[in-house]
């Protein structure tokens, strides 16, 4: 059964009004951009308590999530080694200051006084 046009086929039912006058298409389009406002409100959320967190902190809340040593194995490895660089870093100590840094920097020549 073939319909000569679209009037024919909303005649026999084939189309809804909401087909017939866009509401369709435009309600799935508004549920569409509220579900990814949702989203990125949640990510945004998410990311302010990660950022919250330290590194310990967040292995252990991995632990609690997965169990010890499952799940998140890519950053589990970068928190550890993340941890490991921190613990190992040198404390950060005043630069000494020595007669050489105490001088001024040496005057630059004009092209007429150097050498060729």
């Amino acid at each position: 059964m073939a319909f000569q046009n679209k009037a024919e086929a909303t005649k026999a039912g084939w189309f809804s009004r909401r087909h017939v006058d866009g509401t369709a298409a435009r309600e799935h389009l508004q549920h569409v951009e509220r579900r990814r406002d949702d989203k990125k409100a949640a990510a945004a959320e998410r990311a302010i308590e990660r950022a919250q967190r330290s590194d310990e902190q967040q292995l252990k809340r991995l632990d609690r999530m997965f169990g010890a040593g499952q799940g998140a194995n890519k950053e589990r490895a970068r928190l550890a080694k993340r941890i490991l660089d921190q613990r190992n870093a040198p404390k950060e100590q005043p630069p000494k200051v020595t007669e050489t840094s105490k001088m001024s920097p040496p005057k630059k020549r004009s092209k007429e006084t150097r050498r060729g």
